[in-house]
């Protein structure tokens, strides 16, 4: 049924889509500080939803402990991320906008491999074991609205 997979996958293609607008502003720093905060505020719910909800699922249906299977290596790259958030936001702060154009760069590589190492585990079998029903309430509830109203979800979900 892939509804974990199809939605992940969309979200992924969502921040990717909101941190691009971000990285191609770049002369206004008050237009790039906004831009950047859209796309910091998506990914913490996004990230919200896979360390409360989707990795701790993952690790008790397949039996590995969290700090030495895919989920380790996943909560080290958010560890990473919101550490790159906090020096963007910094530097956005600061104005410093050659800074933010250069860890922006860092962000968007790492975001783009963490993204692969979970398309190809953790949302895969993560298919297997969430029922509907359970998902789209735990989407409801994380993302704080109806996700029929949403229409970038519709399709994914």
């Amino acid at each position: 049924m892939n509804i974990v997979s199809k939605f992940m996958e969309a979200d992924h293609t969502y921040l990717g889509e909101l941190l691009q607008i971000f990285l191609a502003e770049d002369k206004c720093i008050e237009e790039i500080s906004q831009k950047f905060q859209n796309f910091q505020n998506h990914l913490f719910v996004h990230i919200e939803l896979e360390n409360n909800f989707l990795f701790p699922c993952f690790d008790k249906f397949t039996g590995i402990k969290p700090e030495n299977g895919p989920t380790a290596i996943a909560m080290r790259d958010h560890k990473n991320i919101v550490e790159l958030l906090k020096i963007i936001k910094e530097n956005c702060a600061s104005k410093d906008i050659e800074k933010v154009r250069k860890i922006g760069a860092r962000l968007n590589n790492i975001m783009q491999k963490h993204g692969i190492r979970e398309k190809k585990i953790q949302y895969p079998v993560s298919d297997f074991f969430v029922d509907q029903d359970e998902w789209h309430e735990v989407l409801k509830k994380t993302y704080g609205q109806e996700l029929e109203k949403v229409e970038r979800f519709i399709n994914s979900t």
